[in-house]
């Protein structure tokens, strides 16, 4: 998510616009129900066997979201302690530095 306007609608390209009421980034954290869960595997499937490999998974999370049969909601993280994760030594920081923080988190 990019930005969501006045009334909770989310703009279908992304930009940032400041009359919108929200403007946030996903920063890749998402908790879905076994039916969202689902929804989304097979909206993932269906660009792999559309051809459509090289596409973002942000893109089937856009569609899915466009779609509307999913509840949707933001949380505000701003200032809680998070690390991007991308090798072996992410997670060993992160299991370090960022997981002792987490557990004083309400």
């Amino acid at each position: 998510m990019r930005a969501k306007r006045p009334g909770g609608r989310i703009p279908q390209d992304g930009r940032a616009d400041l009359s919108y009421d929200t403007v946030g980034e996903s920063i890749g954290f998402f908790r879905y129900s076994e039916s969202g869960a689902r929804s989304l595997a097979t909206r993932i499937a269906q660009h792999v066997q559309t051809g459509h490999v090289n596409l973002p998974h942000e893109e089937a999370i856009r569609d899915q979201l466009l779609e509307r049969s999913q509840p949707f909601e933001v949380t505000d993280v701003t200032g809680a302690p998070w690390i991007e994760i991308d090798f072996a030594e992410d997670v060993a920081r992160a299991t370090r530095d960022v997981l002792p923080l987490l557990r004083d988190v309400p």
